[in-house]
């Protein structure tokens, strides 16, 4: 008899900062799988950015040509996925075939699993992504590590 496999599914924030200097935000899609010590979640496209967090941090340069990955801008996505343990590792992926600005410089990605706030995976990139070999690459994979979120009265749990 065939066993069901049942998933849990967890609740992820997701913050991609993109590099702040010229030409660095793109239109291209964009993809994120989250490997973590258990498994790997499938690819998840990044498109339903809060519409009041959308830009956390900074003042965006160029958000009217390059909308949530515009250039120094810092985009908040909440998705959810199959529960993969702690993470390690991030794929990003891009497909600029219909992009009017392909290149893209990701300077980090930051993700927090929702159920335990207290830590936050962090995965600095700093790298371009382009279709050009000269330039960049289409997908990357990014090595992260985990580091404690500062409770109320600043101190590291």
């Amino acid at each position: 008899m065939k066993k069901d496999v049942v998933y849990l599914f967890l609740v992820y924030e997701i913050i991609v900062v993109t590099g702040d200097f010229a030409n660095s935000g793109t239109d291209s899609r964009v993809w994120i799988s989250l490997y973590g010590r258990t498994g790997i979640t499938p690819r998840i496209e990044l498109v339903n950015a809060f519409p009041e967090g959308i830009d956390l941090f900074v003042e965006s340069k160029d958000l009217s040509v390059h909308g949530v990955f515009a250039r120094g801008r810092s985009t908040r996505f909440v998705v959810q996925a199959p529960c993969v343990g702690p993470l390690t590792l991030v794929k990003i992926t891009i497909s600029p075939t219909e992009a009017l600005h392909p290149d893209w410089f990701l300077e980090r990605i930051v993700v927090t699993d929702t159920n335990h706030p207290k830590w936050t995976f962090f995965f600095h990139c700093a790298s371009w992504f382009s279709a050009n070999p000269e330039k960049g690459r289409l997908s990357r994979t990014i090595h992260g590590y985990r580091e404690p979120t500062a409770d109320s009265q600043g101190k590291s749990n």
